[in-house]
């Protein structure tokens, strides 16, 4: 009857639905594993506009993969049409479950194939340093994303204090002596 088959339905669902957050879950404890087996990626790139050093997306690949690898998890980067930049999603596939990290989206400055290269690997590295919530290095607050210029707070030399030495004042030779008549 059309009421059994709608219920065999539900129940498939039913089952589907568990069996999806069983996989899931797996995932994500072997992500929390993998993740606590990473460290930071090293800066080996210069970045003489800024006068910065930075994370190339070789090193953020090197500091990720082994311990996803180790976990039984693989990363895949997607690339997706955008308007006048790149935008690349990085998801995690594994223990039979994929999890995406979110689209993340970089202008292009330059409408060259080397502009739209640059731009693809900035996303790329910024995708999977996201998702894999690594650390980005020194953070410059979004200076670097805004046209504004910020003062520069200079650094203050703290004045040295000379300690002066501490004067006691002199006992007096009374003070030693024990009154017999008070005991």
């Amino acid at each position: 009857s059309v009421r059994d088959v709608k219920d065999t339905a539900k129940c498939h669902n039913f089952v589907n639905n568990i069996i999806r957050k069983q996989t899931m879950k797996k995932l994500v404890e072997a992500l929390v594993k993998a993740q606590s087996e990473m460290t930071s990626a090293v800066a080996t790139g210069t970045n003489p506009h800024f006068k910065s050093e930075y994370a190339p997306l070789d090193e953020v690949i090197k500091a990720v993969k082994k311990p996803l690898n180790r976990n039984g998890i693989f990363f895949l980067q997607k690339v997706y049409v955008a308007d006048n930049g790149q935008c690349v999603e990085t998801e995690f596939h594994g223990h039979d479950a994929v999890l995406k990290g979110g689209k993340v989206f970089v202008k292009c400055d330059k409408s060259t194939a080397q502009g739209y290269g640059s731009s693809l690997s900035y996303a790329k590295r910024y995708s999977l340093q996201t998702a894999c919530g690594l650390p980005t290095g020194d953070d410059d607050d979004a200076n670097a994303s805004t046209d504004e210029v910020k003062p520069v707070a200079k650094k203050v030399a703290k004045k040295k204090v000379e300690k002066k030495p501490e004067v006691k004042p002199e006992k007096k030779s009374d003070d030693w002596k024990v009154d017999s008549n008070t005991e």
